[in-house]
């Protein structure tokens, strides 16, 4: 594995082992913090369990979180401290599908832990500062283009998990208080639903939005289910025994979610109330899985701002598909979907459904051959009408064979600003 970075630490100390190679589309990603030889590792296990591999591990780093799928399908993203007498400031790490690991980003002094990363549909990242400092705690972007940091949205002081709402795109964040924000793309604070989760100490918790009907999973020491319609939260039926629920990831590739918990890491059927261990990390004190992500799992990245009148271009990326031909298409819903033999495809059949398979001068490039390193690029030609403004619509792809559909990607939700 190679390092490419500006930071001396991540040059000089690492080990690694395993190789990016074994890890397949829709396998699990954890990250997790322990005792040397190091202080932070990031692990692969495959879909329905077997022999995981060490992608990754350092003593240079601790304090991981922030786990996401990279833009673009390249990897993973993650957020660590320096392990240093002195302290630091959190790095951005990039983990991408060459075993290559990089610094992006080092963020401010301001950053104490950052428990969530989101990649918004402008393709920067959004990065939620869990901090008891009601300036600092908050939501902040990073542009990957500029290099920018820029506050978001701040005053939410000991912010512990944020997700965006599926059906409107403005952004949920909850607290270690147990109250939940919603939050507009602009900033703005919406609403603020007290209580609406239990007040816990632990940090690190993790939201999840992509269960059919759009309310948001919570792994929230024990797995919550919270309506944002509503107000109203539910505790699931255990599907992991005990409590301690702290990863959460949805897996778009085989339509289930991963969870760590303590030592232990599940693959949870949430409709079929079923939870199967996948692996039980090193028996030994002091190792805290804090995050999983599914691997392959961002297959739709945004690039760009949606306005009126503006190019919008989504970069699809299914490596493990290369000259496929493939169909993408957007609408208006995604919670009816359309059901096929590969699975459910994340639209719904509605006009604008028809508009994007019958209109290639808005809809450029919605259908074709991926390329040899299964990629293609889709193009909106969004119409100069201001009335578009604050219209949400998603955009979803698949890959198809002989024998039909073989692969369909996540919904990617699209506001145009």
């Amino acid at each position: 594995m190679k390092i490419v970075t500006g930071s001396v630490i991540l040059l000089v100390a690492f080990l690694v082992t395993g190789a990016v190679a074994q890890v397949s589309d829709g396998d699990v990603v954890l990250v997790a913090n322990g005792p040397l030889p190091n202080l932070l590792g990031v692990h692969a296990v495959p879909h329905g369990g077997g022999s995981h591999t060490t992608l990754f591990g350092t003593f240079a780093f601790t304090g991981v979180g922030g786990l996401a799928a990279a833009p673009g399908n390249n990897g993973i993203l993650f957020t660590c401290l320096p392990f240093t007498v002195a302290g630091g400031t959190v790095h951005i790490l990039h983990l991408d599908r060459s075993a290559v690991v990089s610094t992006l980003f080092v963020l401010p002094g301001a950053f104490r832990f950052v428990p969530t990363t989101i990649v918004d549909q402008r393709g920067d990242l959004l990065l939620l500062n869990n901090s008891p400092d009601a300036v600092e705690g908050g939501i902040y972007r990073w542009s990957p283009a500029s290099k920018t940091l820029t506050t978001l949205a701040n005053d939410l002081p000991g912010a512990s998990a944020m997700t965006e709402d599926l059906l409107t795109g403005e952004l949920i964040v909850g607290t270690v208080t147990g109250d939940v924000y919603r939050i507009a793309r602009s900033g703005q604070v919406v609403s603020i639903h007290r209580g609406a989760l239990p007040a816990f100490v632990n940090l690190r918790g993790k939201f999840d939005s992509h269960l059919a009907d759009s309310s948001v999973l919570a792994a929230w020491g024990a797995l919550l289910r919270y309506n944002p319609r509503t107000g109203v939260t539910t505790t699931l039926p255990p599907l992991i025994p005990g409590g301690s629920a702290v990863g959460l990831d949805y897996n778009p590739i085989h339509g289930d979610h991963y969870v760590t918990q303590s030592t232990h890491l599940w693959q949870c059927n949430i409709s079929a109330g079923r939870g199967v261990q996948l692996w039980w990390y090193f028996p030994q004190p002091h190792v805290y899985p804090s995050d999983v992500v599914t691997w392959g799992s961002r297959m739709l990245t945004g690039a760009g701002i949606p306005t009126p009148g503006a190019i919008y271009r989504i970069r699809l990326v299914i490596p493990s598909e290369p000259g496929r031909p493939y169909l993408a298409g957007a609408s208006l819903g995604t919670l009816r979907g359309i059901p096929t033999t590969a699975g459910r495809i994340p639209l719904d059949p509605d006009v604008l459904l028809v508009l994007s398979r019958t209109n290639p001068a808005i809809f450029r490039g919605f259908s074709g051959l991926l390329d040899t390193t299964g990629s293609a690029t889709l193009t909106l030609a969004i119409p100069p009408v201001r009335a578009l403004r604050g219209l949400r619509f998603f955009v979803a792809a698949l890959t198809y064979g002989p024998a039909g559909v073989r692969r369909i990607t996540e919904p990617l939700g699209v506001l145009v600003e």
